[in-house]
């Protein structure tokens, strides 16, 4: 089987299945990020402890890209520090958006393996933003920046 299709298969996987599809019954940070365009929207509930994600859920409507993408952030940033989630926010932003960087990411191999499944959203201009919604949502709550935004408006 080739890469392209484990990563098809990848994300198949999570728009079906998603993970931490759920409102946090405690959660001390949240944000809902809109997708006018394509009618997505996210909810991101964060219980942090200690600038630590402790737990991470979403809730939402999208096509399966979006919600492919919103599972994947949540497995992917759940127990991390805060710091760290916002580096693998970066990396997953820099990918789909193919901007490449001089400096060099660490990341483990794990969340690269996962995240890389989405490289070729590049290719569709239309899906940057359904599968960058989840994540850009997860950055603002972790900065406590806004409770509602559209991702058109992001800068």
């Amino acid at each position: 089987m080739s890469s392209k299709n484990l990563y098809q298969d990848l994300i198949l996987d999570h728009a079906t299945n998603p993970r931490n599809k759920e409102k946090l019954n405690f959660f001390n940070k949240d944000t809902e990020g809109f997708n006018r365009l394509c009618g997505d929207n996210i909810h991101v509930f964060i219980h942090a402890n200690n600038s630590a994600i402790e737990n991470i859920g979403f809730l939402g409507n999208g096509c399966a890209i979006c919600i492919a993408s919103a599972s994947l952030m949540t497995e992917t940033l759940k127990g991390k520090l805060e710091t760290d989630a916002i580096v693998l926010i970066n990396y997953f932003l820099d990918l789909v958006k193919n901007k490449s960087k001089e400096e060099s990411i660490k990341i483990d191999k794990v969340n690269q393996s996962s995240l890389d499944a989405f490289k070729s959203i590049v290719d569709f201009p239309m899906r940057v933003n359904c599968a960058t919604l989840p994540w850009i949502t997860a950055e603002t709550t972790i900065k406590n920046k806004n409770k509602k935004f559209n991702i058109e408006d992001y800068k």
